[in-house]
């Protein structure tokens, strides 16, 4: 999509955000849901708010919400997908208010202006959402009231325990060894010391001796020794 495109998108997203009177209620097809969560990428959890059929229904789904039926722990969330046309126009957080389209997609936001207007007109609406977004608020602070699990410590290798390392059994090592006074270091020595390859060897005595095999060739030659 060209530039001009996205501009025009987004200006048609929010006129459509600002304007109180651009949504008057749910289509057919459409639901409102509150977001449990903010979005995870393309996709975010909400509770679906269930239309309101009789009072006996409102009142039993309220309960369910608000705790006072055995089944408040059973509310189901949903990942319904965000098309793109929301990215970085219209942001979603925890609580807020959507309308999911097939209980799918993302469909739009109402604004708070939009929302008054709708709940003037069908209070039984308010009601229910209500009781959602209380009990998505009352589990989102049960949820950071949890114990934290400590972090494991970070350790090097100065605390770790020293592995002693057995002494050669040759005469002449132990012989040399006994008057020492750093035995204790001896046994603690690392294991793994022999596996260390970070010595490269140099090898100056071949070409020390060719520099003066030829410096003394020279000077045979310049004194007329044959």
């Amino acid at each position: 999509m060209s530039g001009c495109g996205r501009k025009h998108r987004a200006k048609h997203l929010t006129r459509q955000f600002l304007d109180a009177s651009a949504w008057c209620g749910l289509g057919e097809g459409e639901v409102l849901a509150v977001c449990t969560e903010a979005p995870q990428g393309q996709h975010v959890r909400v509770i679906f708010v269930e239309p309101p059929l009789s009072a006996g229904t409102d009142a039993a789904t309220v309960e369910k919400h608000n705790g006072a039926s055995p089944s408040a722990d059973k509310a189901e969330e949903h990942l319904v997908f965000i098309p793109g046309k929301f990215r970085k126009v219209i942001w979603l957080a925890v609580r807020d208010i959507v309308v999911v389209a097939d209980r799918s997609t993302v469909a739009s936001k109402p604004s708070p202006d939009q929302l008054k207007h709708f709940f003037r007109e069908q209070p039984e609406w308010k009601r229910l959402v209500g009781a959602v977004q209380d009990y998505v608020e009352r589990n989102r602070r049960e949820m950071e009231q949890q114990p934290q699990y400590a972090k494991t410590a970070h350790t090097t290798t100065s605390t770790l325990p020293k592995v002693a390392y057995p002494l050669p059994s040759c005469e002449g090592y132990q012989s040399s060894v006994e008057g020492s006074s750093d035995i204790g270091e001896l046994e603690h020595m690392n294991p793994n010391r022999n596996n260390i390859r970070h010595k490269v060897p140099f090898f100056f005595g071949e070409e020390e001796e060719e520099e003066e095999g030829g410096e003394e060739e020279g000077s045979d030659e310049e004194t007329g020794i044959e």
